[in-house]
């Protein structure tokens, strides 16, 4: 029963809460069980489906483009369906991701810089309490060739064992790689990369060492700005920039240990929404992530 709670039971949400660019207010869609919704404004009276939709050009521009209502027009500004696909970005944390993987190795990514796909790794690595090491993946044999590679780049940034995180988005299938994020024995940041056949690990100085970052999200995507997302042991929230700079944004009352969140991407804001499945928030940001509003909903 338990492995079925954590593995497969499908989340109840109360509200899904989004930002209208229409009517610079939250929207929202409130669950009330057994397929039926309530749409409305906040403290204000509810209107039906269609309505809720059409606050919301930006979440359902498929409808407005197969009705022939594209572009729109919003703040004197024109948006068609490729410049609202382009801006289009989620990226999710649930308390169950901190769970810790059963085997930590990871594969080692080499992009060739004059080819567009990332072929599937032939190697992967892994960290003891020591040293790295890096598997052929085929043979399982150690390649000592790369392993030497490896450790010799660690030497050489002063590298501070055991390793304490590794971050990343495991898997070729992603338009970008921008490797690993390592945090070492000292809480210090390092960016681990292989392309064209070339490692190289990168010290992060724009990742302070007294930050105690103990997760991170990254997402490679085309945008090219947002990497991802970290939150620290004091559940603060930071978004990581495409060169990992780190920039706090305000989440008030969230708990990494409790609530799920997602932030959300269109052409005017950033969305952030979270909850503990009684307590509901949701902010939201400019292109620039300056503050525009935030709602609590229960």
């Amino acid at each position: 029963y338990k492995y079925y709670i954590d593995s497969y039971q499908k989340e109840f949400n109360r509200y899904y809460i989004f930002y209208s660019p229409l009517e610079k207010e939250f929207v929202y869609q409130r669950n009330l069980g057994g397929h039926r919704f309530e749409y409305g404004l906040k403290d204000k009276e509810s209107f039906n489906k269609a309505r809720y939709e059409e606050l919301l050009p930006f979440l359902h521009w498929k409808n407005l483009d197969i009705q022939n209502k594209l572009p729109i027009l919003i703040d004197e500004k024109s948006f068609d369906k490729d410049s609202i696909k382009s801006f289009r970005l989620s990226l999710s944390y649930n308390p169950k991701m901190l769970k810790e993987r059963e085997v930590k190795i990871y594969p080692l990514l080499n992009p060739t810089s004059k080819v567009a796909m990332i072929k599937f790794p032939e190697e992967v690595f892994s960290f003891n309490s020591k040293i790295a090491n890096v598997y052929d993946f085929d043979s399982k044999m150690r390649n000592k060739k790369l392993t030497k590679e490896l450790n010799n780049l660690l030497k050489e940034v002063d590298f501070n064992f055991p390793v304490k995180e590794i971050f990343g988005k495991a898997t070729n299938i992603k338009p970008y790689d921008r490797g690993y994020l390592i945090i070492d024995g000292k809480n210090r940041a390092y960016n681990l990369t292989r392309v064209d056949d070339e490692m190289k690990l990168n010290r992060l100085k724009s990742i302070n060492s007294d930050s105690d970052i103990f997760f991170m999200k990254i997402s490679e995507n085309r945008q090219k700005k947002l990497l991802g997302y970290a939150i620290d042991s004091k559940s603060n929230f930071y978004i990581l920039d495409w060169n990992f700079n780190l920039k706090e944004l305000k989440l008030k009352e969230f708990d990494y240990k409790s609530m799920k969140l997602q932030l959300i991407s269109n052409p005017l804001y950033y969305l952030i929404r979270y909850d503990d499945g009684e307590n509901y928030y949701a902010t939201v940001f400019d292109r620039k992530f300056n503050l525009i509003s935030s709602i609590k909903m229960r």
